[in-house]
């Protein structure tokens, strides 16, 4: 049975599905490294490995706060291209698929984000992290507005 993991950031709440998540860690600790891409704020430790902390700003809208270090919780998420970290302000809950309604969204903002579930009279979007951290990448080095645009929020 499929199962979401909800969570809020910023003034927006997402779901990511359970079977993708690692671990939930709260009050991370991640570090600021030289030269890092403009879509990650640092890195933190997960078993002995370093994993790239996502900028929340890049993730999930610039009308988030980018990454401070001080998120209450982390979520360690597999995607395709390994191992992520994304800082949440609150995780929420744990809900199987058949509580609540999963629904496509009309015109989705950017491939990351094409559904939403519908659980107790809330809307949490859906990501994708595949292609959220994909987006990132490729984003990250190339686009000078969406840099300007990230150094307006820090």
């Amino acid at each position: 049975m499929k199962r979401f993991v909800l969570f809020s950031l910023g003034n927006k709440e997402f779901a990511l599905p359970l079977e993708r998540m690692v671990r939930i860690f709260q009050k991370p600790v991640w570090y600021r490294l030289p030269k890092m891409p403009l879509a990650v704020s640092g890195v933190t430790v997960v078993s002995d490995e370093l994993v790239p902390v996502l900028r929340a700003d890049f993730a999930v809208g610039h009308d988030v706060p980018g990454n401070t270090g001080e998120s209450p919780y982390c979520l360690i998420v597999n995607s395709e291209c390994g191992s992520v970290a994304l800082p949440v302000d609150q995780v929420k809950q744990i809900v199987a698929l058949d509580k609540g309604v999963l629904e496509d969204i009309g015109a989705p903002l950017n491939r990351s984000q094409t559904q939403v579930f519908l659980y107790e009279d809330s809307s949490y979007i859906v990501l994708d992290i595949d292609y959220l951290v994909l987006d990132m990448l490729q984003s990250s080095g190339s686009q000078g507005s969406r840099a300007d645009a990230a150094r307006r929020h820090q």
